[in-house]
C-alpha cells in the first residue's frame, strides 16, 4: 500500500497532581492492520531526535 499520512493533534491530559500526559490517537484501521486489539495492545515506541520522528511497532506475541 505504501505510505498513508494523516495530520493529527496531540492531546494533553492533566492528572490529579497537575502533570500533563501527551497522547496521540492513531486511526483504528492502522491499529487493525498492525494486529492491535483490546487483548493484544503492547507496542514498542522509538524516538529518534536526529530524524525528529517517533516509530510505533507492534510487539509480536505468541
Amino acid at each position: 500500500m505504501g505510505k498513508e499520512i494523516r495530520t493529527v493533534k496531540m492531546i494533553f491530559n492533566k492528572d490529579g497532581h497537575g502533570n500533563l500526559s501527551p497522547k496521540i490517537s492513531i486511526p483504528k484501521s492502522w491499529a487493525d492492520k498492525l494486529g492491535f486489539s483490546q487483548e493484544k495492545r503492547e507496542a514498542e515506541i522509538v524516538f529518534d531526535d536526529e530524524k525528529e520522528c517517533i516509530v510505533i511497532k507492534k510487539i509480536k506475541q505468541d
